[in-house]
């Protein structure tokens, strides 16, 4: 049994009154108060348990109205909240070159299909296709300080534009394929027909790519003032319309690379055995192939410092470990000669890889000053042993890469 709420909870009541010339009226501002404590002091945080649980409301279908109809403002409202949220954390928070926000999406899995907008989203951690909403988020980290920053739905085209209904309509006599492949080729064929039906069209005008959403997070945090200066995403949110937004807000970044990208060669010098330029055959080349062109004498076994920490004289960088010498599975830093200005650092999965990573974190103080672009080889797992201190130095990006091979 739930208990009642007979009041909004403490914590609500003493931060709302930020909130109260948002809305219209007191009954507005009542509800608004009462859909927070729900959703914080109640176990089932659906709408129609939390209406059923306040006991200061004669219709139980208010807090429906006041989500539905009421004439206040969503965005509003999370701007504010994002305000208040800074002014409150000031004295915690790191320096803007420092903070950070992550973009990344979601699945929110439903057992229902009567929502609004759910639909079968696929899962790449298991690859199964659940009824869920997809919202892409932004998300603000600075030292102890982390709170969400905005959502942004995401709709697939066909469920927003009703594809497969436009058409059974304007093409009754041909089968739809469940096959990938064969639909995106009948996609090219019925496409530009479709367009020229005027409902179908509104429709696909609204409908916007996860890339897309991204950006406009992005754009959001910087227009509600959110101190940061790296944004990090997967390999998924690294595309050419996210980089070129956050070149031009002079924000660093930080991904993650396919091994099949390509590459600029004009944006790099790679170095032979002997010190000679190597001359590359395109002026683009894949992650993949440019790795085993790096020279084997460019390793170099890192040895511990008297000072027990990583310390930085002059150009170089280096860290210490806590062994004296790592072999062949263990972590080596490369001479810079692949990428102008750079360190490039080689890690394998096991014990020596945590320790490498413990020893990247550690000097985290000294690589901020060390303004490199820095590329990371897991040859076998992924990159998910690192701390946050190291996603917050000022690094260039672009030429940040986990190549997993």
């Amino acid at each position: 049994m739930e208990l009642p709420i007979v009041a909004p909870a403490p914590v609500v009541g003493d931060h709302a009154a930020v909130f109260r010339d948002l809305f219209e009226n007191q009954c507005q501002f009542r509800h608004f108060q009462h859909y927070l404590t729900g959703l914080i002091v109640l176990p089932n945080k659906s709408m129609a348990n939390i209406a059923r649980c306040t006991l200061d409301s004669a219709d139980k279908t208010n807090l429906s109205r006041f989500l539905s109809e009421a004439s206040w403002r969503e965005d509003a409202v999370n701007h504010r909240r994002i305000r208040f949220m800074l002014q409150q954390t000031a004295s915690h928070r790191r320096r803007r070159r420092d903070s950070i926000v992550v973009i990344d999406d979601t699945l929110c899995e439903h057992v229902g299909s009567l929502f609004d907008y759910v639909d079968c989203h696929y899962n790449h951690s298991d690859g199964t296709y659940p009824l869920a909403h997809n919202p892409v988020t932004s998300f603000h980290v600075s030292g102890p300080v982390r709170f969400p920053l905005g959502l942004r739905l995401y709709r697939r085209y066909e469920e927003l534009t009703q594809w497969e209904a436009a058409v059974a309509k304007h093409f009754p006599a041909l089968p739809i394929p469940t096959n990938t492949k064969a639909r995106n080729r009948l996609h090219k064929q019925v496409d530009p027909t479709l367009l020229q039906d005027p409902e179908f069209r509104a429709r696909h005008e609204q409908f916007r790519t996860k890339i897309a959403l991204a950006v406009e997070l992005v754009e959001e945090a910087i227009r509600c003032k959110v101190p940061f200066g790296v944004v990090v995403f997967d390999a998924w949110y690294l595309a050419e319309d996210v980089v070129r937004v956050l070149a031009r807000r002079r924000k660093d970044w930080i991904s993650l690379l396919k091994k099949n990208r390509l590459l600029e060669t004009a944006s790099f010098h790679l170095r032979d055995a002997h010190g000679r330029p190597l001359k590359l055959p395109s002026p683009q080349i894949a992650v993949e192939e440019l790795v085993p062109l790096i020279p084997t004498n460019a390793y170099r076994v890192m040895l511990k410092n008297s000072a027990g920490f990583g310390s930085l004289a002059g150009s170089e960088f280096s860290t210490a470990l806590k062994r004296s010498r790592i072999h062949a599975n263990g972590f080596r830093r490369i001479r810079p000669l692949m990428v102008r200005k750079s360190c490039v650092f080689r890690v394998t999965s096991g014990k020596p890889r945590s320790r490498a990573v413990a020893a990247i974190n550690a000097s985290g103080s000294r690589m901020r000053y060390c303004w490199r672009s820095v590329i990371v080889r897991c040859t076998t797992g992924s990159w998910s042993g690192i701390s946050s201190k190291y996603a917050s130095r000022r690094i260039a990006c672009c030429n940040w890469s986990a190549v997993c091979g």
